[in-house]
């Protein structure tokens, strides 16, 4: 009898035994993780219950963990629970990017895994950018996702409207300018000036254009980029007047110039240092762009697809007062960086703004045209460069 109970449980324990070591299946998920209930500081992941082939769905176990974006630790927030189907988030840092890992486990320690990027609502001002506007950083304005605040007020705002704004994730400032017209006394060094200096990071700003806008700038410059991105775009036309630069780009400053915007700059459009610090200026498609004195000491001067470079009526040529370009070293910037149609053209400064019908033309290569070229571009006439428009 007793050696027939031993083998009946050595049988039963060979089975058991058996049956796990059978199981190598992971177990699976079923759908992805919801994020929901997002707040300045907190957020709910939840997931449909995972299955197995051996486990039952009630006893698979789940790990959550998680981490900021881009460290390598993970730290648990839950340990193995079994049958867990959600999981609340509280004390997050807004502004803050997390990671979240799902495990689900089954109980022969086969492991699934689920990762979800979450983020608490992006509760920003205008500061978090390294952005002052009319010589107020507005630090004290928070800004939600997708909300938009009318900012004008005050000495500096003549006319129109400004609003301010940030987009879902947080990452983009918008300034929208409604007809706007402001002014800023001498002791303001800049109307508007974005430096990243101050959050450590490259913020992009937007500079949105309606309708005819104008920003006197009785101090050194009207825009002041440094260490950020701005982008300045609309359908409509922004005029500035300032002392030295109307639109100055300084270490690691980049302005970009969007399709279809219209600006006209009443002084000098670059920097003043040696165009070796990541100054860059970037004019887009179809973008005007009109600057009476010079385009200078840029790192990158970026023209893409059918800009035309013209010097404005009563602009003098010479180094300190070219009429778009030069100032370093006889070239408006170090790396000059021409669209598909007028790529391989590297001295923008020496462009004629007449278009001329007579003399004899050669393609920038040395190659000769019969009579007056039909395609528009820059071509050598008299020995000088002229766009034919």
């Amino acid at each position: 009898m007793k050696k027939k109970l031993f083998v009946l449980l050595a049988a039963l324990m060979t089975t058991v035994t058996s049956t796990w070591a059978a199981d190598t299946t992971r177990p699976t998920f079923n759908g992805d993780v919801t994020v929901s209930n997002i707040t300045e500081t907190g957020l709910t992941l939840s997931w449909n219950p995972a299955t197995d082939d051996v486990t039952p769905q009630e006893e698979l176990e789940y790990l959550v963990q998680k981490r900021e974006r881009f460290q390598v630790d993970w730290i648990t927030q839950v340990p193995f629970t079994a049958n867990l189907t959600s999981y609340t988030a509280t004390n997050l840092v807004s502004g803050t990017n997390y990671e979240f890992c799902i495990t689900v486990r089954d109980a022969a320690g086969n492991e699934t895994y689920k990762y979800v990027e979450a983020s608490p609502i992006y509760i920003v001002s205008i500061n978090d950018y390294g952005v002052t506007f009319a010589g107020v950083a507005y630090g004290s304005i928070m800004i939600k996702p997708n909300q938009t605040l009318i900012i004008n007020g005050g000495d500096f705002f003549e006319a129109g409207t400004v609003k301010i704004g940030a987009n879902e994730t947080g990452s983009v400032l918008t300034l929208t300018l409604d007809n706007a017209t402001i002014s800023t006394p001498s002791y303001m060094e800049s109307l508007i000036k974005c430096d990243g200096s101050i959050t450590n990071r490259m913020p992009l700003v937007v500079l949105e254009v309606n309708g005819n806008c104008t920003f006197n700038a009785a101090g050194s410059h009207g825009i002041d980029v440094s260490m950020a991105n701005l982008l300045i775009r609309g359908s409509g036309t922004l005029n500035i007047n300032a002392t030295t630069h109307d639109i100055f780009c300084g270490l690691q400053g980049v302005v970009t110039i969007g399709d279809n915007v219209t600006i006209h700059c009443s002084s000098a459009v670059g920097s003043n240092m040696d165009g070796k610090n990541g100054e860059s200026l970037i004019i887009g498609e179809h973008a005007y762009l009109t600057v009476k004195r010079a385009i200078e000491r840029l790192q990158t001067l970026t023209l893409n697809d059918d800009i035309r470079v013209l010097r404005p009526t009563g602009a003098s040529v010479g180094q300190a007062a070219s009429g778009y370009a030069v100032l370093h070293n006889g070239k408006a910037a170090n790396n000059i960086v021409i669209g598909e149609t007028y790529r391989g053209e590297a001295a923008v400064d020496a462009i004629e703004n007449e278009t001329q019908t007579t003399g004899q033309h050669y393609t920038l290569d040395g190659r000769r045209v019969e009579g007056v070229p039909s395609r528009k571009g820059v071509y050598i006439v008299n020995g000088k460069k002229t766009v034919i428009m």
